[in-house]
């Protein structure tokens, strides 16, 4: 009897777990993205303003400006009207993120960064989640388990009166 308790318990443990853990992972991811690709917007549109009235008044940016505008690790990479690209920082690592805003005058300001660092933030994320998971499964079988003595103590103990008579 104590092991169906014990074994009931800590199924419902796990369901709970896996229930809200699993959503929650893929909330966590999201929310990783979400955040590089809002950064990305930020400097997008900074390197768009930037390089605007250059582009407006029919002239080339300079590769030196869009190396000084683009974040340490990401790349740039300016279209213009004309179908001529413009690009500047790290080379692109698989996989990426990537956005696009417009620069005026038909040209448009490419921002791509690593997701690596996103997918590790993600896996750290999810590793702490299985680790405190396993925590409370353990929690979960020890107070099952002293619980299960306590609940089934009475019945153990009318099991045996009844046997003695």
């Amino acid at each position: 009897m104590r092991r169906r308790f014990l074994t009931s318990t800590i199924l419902i443990a796990l369901t709970a777990i896996i229930l809200l853990g699993v959503p929650l992972g893929f909330v966590l991811d999201r929310l990783a993205r979400e955040a590089t690709i809002s950064r990305l917007e930020r400097s997008a549109a900074n390197i768009a303003v930037a390089v605007e009235p250059i582009v407006s008044d029919g002239k080339r940016p300079s590769r030196a400006l869009l190396d000084q505008l683009t974040p340490p690790g990401d790349r740039t990479v300016l279209h213009l009207a004309d179908g001529e690209r413009i690009e500047a920082g790290d080379p692109p690592a698989e996989p990426s993120l990537s956005v696009d805003t417009d620069a005026g005058a038909g040209a448009v300001v490419e921002l791509i960064a690593p997701a690596t660092p996103v997918i590790e933030t993600v896996r750290r994320s999810i590793l702490t989640l299985a680790a405190l998971a396993a925590v409370g499964l353990v929690l979960a079988g020890v107070l099952a388990t002293v619980q299960a003595r306590r609940l089934t103590r009475p019945i153990e103990e009318l099991a045996r009166a009844a046997h003695r008579l």
